[in-house]
């Protein structure tokens, strides 16, 4: 798994203006981790953006929109909790 927490920052000081973590699903499904106010945003190769509070939900609805991680019998339960373990405990705190 390869992943990423990535922070720009304004020319003229050292205020955060974007966030994001991008990874893969053990199948090779990108994902892209954005978040907006109180909203978890997760984007995969397969479709739309995802929305939720929870980050773990979040991540779980993008990933079943990946059918073909299905059909080869990817339990992603156990992997997506760690993922938003390892999401949580690095993003920048006051977001």
């Amino acid at each position: 798994m390869v992943n990423q927490l990535a922070m720009r920052r304004q020319e003229s000081g050292s205020k955060p203006v974007a966030r994001e973590w991008v990874g893969y699903t053990p199948d090779g499904q990108r994902l892209v981790v954005t978040r907006e106010a109180d909203l978890w945003i997760v984007t995969s190769d397969a479709g739309e953006p995802v929305r939720h509070h929870l980050l773990d939900l979040a991540l779980i609805e993008a990933i079943r929109a990946d059918v073909g991680a299905h059909s080869i019998g990817i339990d992603y339960g156990e992997w997506t909790r760690l993922i938003a373990d390892n999401i949580l405990s690095t993003w920048p705190r006051g977001d």
